[in-house]
């Protein structure tokens, strides 16, 4: 039997149907539970829909737009690299949906840019384990860091604005304690910011392995917590340099940490001769 999710946030409806549980924005509920009546899981529904768009991560996740207008992505829920093999697609009840649907609230509340859980669904699987779907907010115009890297020239500014938007998002993420392990290249999504001037937006994507402090941390677990992502998403920018070709400088890495470590307010002296390196002032 399906252990039932926590509390319905607000502004969310819990419906049971056909042995699945859908918890969502009320507003979205028509839509979702008739794609649930009409397919086993609320992935199958998005790979039915007509103007389908897959975009590729861990899995296959759709990119899709519902009956009442609202686009929106639905990944289904796998474990990580190591546990994949064991665990697949299993989890025990409530699976980790609930959670990000609240850490995702949260950090948007707070300013942090993650795209917002509009639902999740839950299916029960043998052991009384489960398996979900997470529908999020779908974000126009968006590319993931590797993508959008991929598309500029070599020669640029090393503090150019992917540089800026992504140390800015690591410094919001340690400011609040939020320590996120599969931090990579393809959870990262970079927009045009609103302001037009070639500036970004990053955000932050997959929050589900994510964790937080109920507490705002104190500044040196808010500075570990800072070196420990930006140290993640080091190692996910070296593969991605070493095994294809990504072109990422020195420089570059070097102005990420000063701003994740420092704010979009710090100072960059950018000196770059033999024996001198990047510095704040």
């Amino acid at each position: 039997m399906t252990v039932p999710p926590p509390g319905t946030p607000a502004g969310y409806e819990r419906v049971a149907l056909r042995g699945a549980t859908l918890v969502c924005r009320a507003a979205l509920a028509a839509p979702l539970a008739a794609g649930l009546e009409s397919h086993p899981t609320l992935w199958a529904y998005a790979a039915a829909r007509p103007g389908r768009r897959e975009l590729r991560g861990r899995a296959a996740a759709w990119a899709v737009a519902l009956d009442e207008g609202t686009e929106v992505v639905v990944r289904h829920s796998w474990h990580g690299v190591l546990l994949a093999p064991l665990t697949r697609d299993l989890f025990v009840a409530p699976s980790r949906a609930p959670h990000e649907l609240a850490l995702a609230a949260r950090l948007r509340a707070a300013g942090v840019r993650t795209p917002e859980v509009l639902a999740y669904a839950l299916y029960p699987a043998p052991l009384g384990l489960v398996r979900a779907d997470v529908v999020t907010r779908l974000v126009p115009g968006a590319q993931d860091l590797a993508a959008h890297v991929r598309t500029l020239p070599i020669a640029r500014d090393p503090r150019g604005p992917w540089v800026e938007a992504t140390g800015t998002l690591l410094h919001a993420l340690a400011r609040l304690g939020v320590r996120h392990p599969d931090l990579n290249l393809k959870n990262v999504l970079v927009t045009p910011a609103a302001d037009g001037d070639g500036a970004l937006d990053a955000w932050a994507l997959d929050l589900d392995v994510a964790h937080a402090p109920a507490e705002p941390p104190s500044e040196g677990r808010a500075r570990a917590t800072g070196e420990a992502n930006l140290r993640r998403l080091e190692r996910s920018l070296e593969k991605w340099r070493a095994r294809r070709g990504l072109a990422v400088s020195e420089l570059e890495l070097e102005c990420l940490r000063l701003v994740a470590r420092h704010g979009p307010g710090a100072r960059v002296d950018l000196v770059w001769r033999p024996g001198h390196n990047v510095g704040t002032t």
